[in-house]
């Protein structure tokens, strides 16, 4: 049986495809031979699941740096998809997500 991985195992392992490639838009995509993904695509794509502590921990990092005082779940689809939102800011993402869950 294999050993489920951690919030922290997730986020590192999603954090690492979206910085390799970052869309916004659908989850995922592939140019040629490029892979390029969304937070949450990133996340599914590591989880095969769509519910899980991981997606919890991004929508409430989302969360906290979109300002909100309370989350719910959608945040980080928010954040990704923000006009103007870049590769950077949605690895600033993953790192205060994978702080958050180190506690």
């Amino acid at each position: 049986m294999k050993a489920e991985k951690s919030t922290c195992q997730v986020l590192q392992e999603a954090r690492a495809l979206v910085a390799a490639g970052w869309t916004q838009g659908p989850y995922y995509r592939k140019v040629g031979d490029q892979a390029y993904y969304c937070a949450m695509g990133a996340v599914y794509a590591v989880m095969r699941q769509l519910t899980g502590h991981a997606y919890d921990t991004l929508d409430q990092a989302a969360a906290r740096l979109m300002g909100e005082d309370r989350w719910v779940t959608g945040h980080a689809v928010a954040y990704n998809e923000e006009a103007g939102r870049t590769q950077a800011d949605v690895l600033h993402l993953f790192d205060v997500a994978l702080e958050m869950a180190s506690k």
